[in-house]
């Protein structure tokens, strides 16, 4: 009967919203299992640390999977662990050696993200995007493992009506059509910045109250400079990077009337029963959500990977979201409510395969490889 679980994720990189994800999913089933938190990497996530769920950072810089091993060996001994479950590809492969040893079955999560070919051979997973379950489920070697899709999941929030009157302050946007776009800024969501600049300065033009605030951390200096350079001239579109707004920027939603979201944050929107938008691939602007194409966006976890060709221009576009009628609070209630996690995972943890180390490390060389080439630049920097 399994009693304890000890989930582990790395910080090698900057906040992301699969640390959200951990703490809701953690939060859940901490009221049925015992639960801890391992964090591995250079500094600890905020997200983990404000959190009240039990965890431990370790420090590592990529090259000491020994120390790490050993560390991880004498938590997963001290908290009397039934399951690993690694939160990513990392936090799975520093994972496998002590849960090897300790012959603890082993999960891992995909959170969304393309396609991984060379992932690693897995005995148990859990995926956030049907994408990736279409993807595991059609490999060769499939039988031999269990997948569970579970897709994100969202507990529900208040609003932080004091940031939220800061921030309308602070911008003088009081009066305004607010569009909002919240996520890090780096190059996995440099199209969907882009779009949304577009999108803003087209609704300007017919309608001046619109305003555009763009909220993320910074995790790449460069695609922030294109970003900034891009808006530049226009008043109207402000770009927050400021940590007293991006640690929880969920709580600043009710600011907005239109969200162009993705993954995680889309489904936190539609919570806020908010006018949903969505990245379109190697399009000008946004494609707004709608019950006709909710389920193929969906399919790629609300990603820039979705294509539609369907052009349409600003003007009708504008004239669909004023008339926007659908109810997407719905799709949070049936789709992302924290409330499925606890019997989802229940479910999946009690049919888990037996965990077939030989062929994992077979099929971990390369992302072995990938660490040790990583360290390798570490120490050259």
């Amino acid at each position: 009967m399994i009693k304890s679980i000890v989930f582990v994720i790395n910080t090698y990189g900057d906040l992301g919203g699969h640390y959200y994800s951990l703490i809701t999913t953690a939060e859940e089933l901490h009221k049925k299992y015992n639960i801890h938190i391992v964090n591995i990497g250079k500094t600890i996530s905020p997200v983990i640390e404000q959190s009240k769920i039990p965890h431990t950072f370790l420090f590592s810089n990529y090259h000491d999977v020994i120390s790490v091993t050993i560390r991880l060996l004498k938590i997963f001994k001290q908290k009397k662990a039934d399951v690993v479950h690694a939160f990513d590809r990392v936090s799975y492969l520093y994972s496998l050696y002590a849960s090897w040893i300790k012959r603890i079955p082993l999960v891992v999560t995909k959170c969304g993200g393309p396609i991984i070919k060379l992932f690693p051979f897995v005995s148990n997973i859990v995926v956030f995007t049907k994408e990736d379950y279409y993807f595991f489920s059609s490999k060769s070697n499939s039988y031999e493992t269990s997948i569970s899709f579970v897709p994100n999941r969202v507990a529900h929030f208040h609003q932080d009506i004091k940031r939220i009157e800061q921030l309308k302050n602070n911008l003088n946007i009081n009066k305004s059509r607010v569009i909002l776009r919240i996520g890090r800024i780096d190059t996995s969501y440099q199209m969907t910045a882009f779009q949304c600049i577009r999108l803003a300065k087209s609704f300007h033009k017919i309608d001046s109250s619109f305003v555009l605030l763009i909220i993320g951390n910074v995790a790449n200096q460069e695609v922030f400079k294109q970003i900034t350079e891009y808006a530049e001239g226009c008043d109207y579109i402000h770009i927050v990077t400021d940590r007293y707004f991006t640690i929880n920027a969920k709580e600043l939603i009710d600011i907005a009337e239109i969200v162009v979201g993705t993954g995680r944050n889309f489904m936190e929107a539609c919570s806020m029963g908010k006018t949903m938008m969505a990245p379109n691939k190697d399009e000008e602007l946004p494609v707004l959500v709608t019950s006709d194409n909710f389920d193929d966006i969906f399919n790629y976890n609300f990603s820039e990977r979705y294509q539609d060709k369907n052009n349409i221009s600003t003007t009708n576009l504008l004239n669909e979201i004023n008339g926007y009628r659908e109810d997407t609070k719905r799709w949070y209630d049936k789709f992302f409510s924290s409330k499925m996690i606890e019997s989802s995972y229940s479910d999946f943890y009690n049919n888990l395969k037996p965990t077939s180390y030989i062929k994992i490390f077979k099929t971990s060389i390369y992302q072995l490889l990938s660490i040790a080439f990583h360290s390798f630049r570490e120490k050259e920097h």
